[in-house]
């Protein structure tokens, strides 16, 4: 198993439930971790050096955002 881990990503967003908060806006502090399975790399289970065979983790960010 291999791991991608984002450590204190700070974004600013304008949720919550009093309405100054959904008004001024305020930080969030995230850290995630994402669980990649050692197969998916190759039938053989070893790291292949090409690029479409890499998770992009920005491409979790939206999601994050969400």
């Amino acid at each position: 198993m291999f791991k991608i881990k984002i450590k204190d990503l700070k974004l600013f967003g304008y949720h919550g439930v009093k309405q100054e908060e959904k008004t001024s806006g305020q930080n969030f502090l995230f850290n995630i971790s994402i669980n990649i399975a050692k197969e998916s790399f190759g039938k053989d289970g070893l790291y292949q050096d090409n690029i479409s065979n890499t998770v992009n983790y920005s491409e979790s960010l939206p999601w994050l955002k969400k």
